[in-house]
């Protein structure tokens, strides 16, 4: 360490001192009175500008140096405000999505099936999401608020930027989404404006000698029989196979009311029924006006609908009448497609559903037909009563 004395002059006693160079700028106690002086200043605070004068040679009391003045220091701004503005945005764009997703649902569960019911829960919906958009908009322009104010006066708030942060980050994320939304939106309007209205049922050929060329025959050969199928019910002359392994077995009851046999599969989800009536029978009907009686219930029961398409379709021999159904469960598209086949008394109906927003249409109606061919005639000629004709 640097051993050179520097001069103190006590600024009271006007004792002096010689005190080591790491003394330089510290206030030290005078030896004599214990008065705190700044070393190397003649006076307490006065930097000293050279070696002290002797006392012998100094005609009169030494003059003080001049003093310097101390350097200026930054302004400390201290934090003692909350920025409201940061924190209300994130409150509104949090409760904008609670509102549209809570309530929403709430509201779904509790409409009834009625039309009414459905039209005041669509539109109970639509209000909400109204709402939730303009909280998710006020909360987006009260966050650049608070930002440009944490910018305009750094350090001036406790709280409130990491909010704002936050509120923005969300309504980021919030706009993509609607964004998202009204492009699938455009594209299911689009596509209903371009939906052929309600069809009528067609009117295949009503005899075993009209032209083949009217009836649609399976366009795949039909899967060899299985030893043992999946259901056969001697007593309804009917037996019925899977196309694959994909199909599992499922309660008929939970698919269709009515329904004797019933599987699902994945990817595409689809659910498969088949129902046998024996009843309410008269010679009258046939194939074509038991199709047309189905469409009728199908109608009272869901509403509007649309036939996308409609065919006789032959399936193992059995001609039968294909009809692909699309309307709507709540805002996602339904599809169903049926086989109606009659004979001898018995009156087949074959199922099978699928929601629009989790299998396409074409492969809905490909898997469908698929299935419709595991269905067979035990006995062509069998009637109910156990009869077989001639």
């Amino acid at each position: 360490m640097d051993e050179t004395e520097f001069n103190f002059e006590c600024g009271s006693c006007g004792a002096k001192a010689k005190l080591p160079q790491m003394f330089l700028g510290c206030y030290r106690p005078c030896p004599q009175c214990g008065r705190k002086g700044l070393v190397g200043a003649g006076t307490p605070g006065t930097p000293a500008s050279g070696p002290a004068t002797p006392a012998s040679a100094a005609p009169g009391p030494a003059e003080p140096a001049p003093q310097s003045a101390p350097p200026p220091q930054r302004a400390r701004v201290i934090p003692h405000k909350i920025n409201h503005a940061g924190i209300v945005s994130l409150w509104l764009i949090v409760g904008g999505w609670a509102l549209s997703i809570g309530l929403g649902l709430v509201v779904n569960s509790l409409a009834g099936e009625s039309p009414l019911a459905k039209l005041v829960s669509s539109a109970i919906q639509a209000v909400l999401a109204i709402v939730a958009g303009l909280m998710i908009l006020a909360g987006f322009v009260l966050c650049i608020v608070s930002l440009a104010q944490h910018a305009a006066q750094p350090g001036a708030y406790m709280r409130g930027k990491s909010h704002a942060w936050g509120a923005l980050g969300l309504s980021i994320c919030s706009f993509c989404i609607i964004a998202i939304g009204f492009a699938f939106a455009g594209d299911r309007l689009k596509a209903a404006w371009n939906r052929n209205p309600v069809q009528s049922v067609a009117a295949p050929p009503t005899s075993a000698t009209a032209a083949p060329a009217a009836w649609v025959v399976a366009d795949r050969a039909p899967a060899p029989e299985k030893l043992k199928p999946d259901v056969e019910m001697a007593d309804l002359n009917f037996r019925f196979s899977v196309p694959s392994k994909a199909w599992s077995s499922e309660n008929p009851r939970e698919i269709m009311s009515g329904a004797i046999a019933g599987f699902s599969r994945k990817k595409p989800d689809i659910f498969f029924s088949i129902a046998v009536n024996t009843g309410e029978m008269t010679e009258e009907i046939t194939t074509e006006r038991f199709a047309r009686k189905d469409l009728d219930e199908f109608m009272a029961a869901s509403g509007p609908f649309n036939v996308l398409k409609q065919e006789g379709y032959e399936v193992n021999g059995c001609r039968g009448i294909a009809t692909v159904i699309e309307t709507e469960s709540g805002s996602a598209p339904l599809y169903f497609a049926f086989w109606t086949f009659v004979n001898k008394g018995f009156m087949y109906k074959m199922v099978t559903v699928a929601a629009g927003n989790r299998v396409k249409r074409e492969a809905f109606e490909t898997e469908s037909m698929a299935v419709f061919m595991g269905f067979r005639l035990i006995d062509p000629d069998y009637a109910p009563g156990g009869k077989s004709g001639g």
